[in-house]
């Protein structure tokens, strides 16, 4: 689990982020997550001051540099904040839609089986759900 920063560093201030580094992963070089043996990795930051949680789909990003970040918008982690969940979809570069999850700890429990259930896709109807 990552930090969850906010404006900071950012591209843009109205993103949080968090930085990517794995062990043994040196500066410059790039790693994946590990997925052997049926793993699943869940690529998960927080924000104490807010008790925000974001999940997003690690199987969507299986490269990184090290230092290279996951933004989430910040009206997502605010909307988290005061509804306890929020959900944000992003157009990734090779034209993948991700599912962001961000919640509180009050609601971490059905974000973690949403984002279980939902890695590597979503469902058609949520799809529906989300660009209405």
């Amino acid at each position: 689990m990552y930090t969850l920063v906010g404006g900071v560093g950012t591209k843009r201030a109205q993103e949080h982020k968090a930085v990517l580094r794995v062990p043994g992963q040196k500066v410059g070089h790039y790693a994946s997550f590990d997925f052997s043996g049926d793993r699943l990795a869940l690529l998960v930051a927080y924000n104490r001051q807010l008790d925000v949680f974001v999940l997003w789909d690690a199987s969507l990003h299986p490269r990184f540099k090290h230092g290279g970040n996951m933004q989430v918008h910040e009206n997502t982690v605010l909307k988290a904040a005061a509804l306890g969940r929020a959900e944000q979809t992003r157009v990734l570069s090779g034209g993948e839609r991700e599912v962001v999850i961000a919640c509180q700890s009050s609601t971490l429990a059905k974000a973690l089986e949403d984002r279980v259930s939902w890695t590597g896709g979503v469902p058609e109807a949520k799809w529906a759900a989300l660009q209405s």
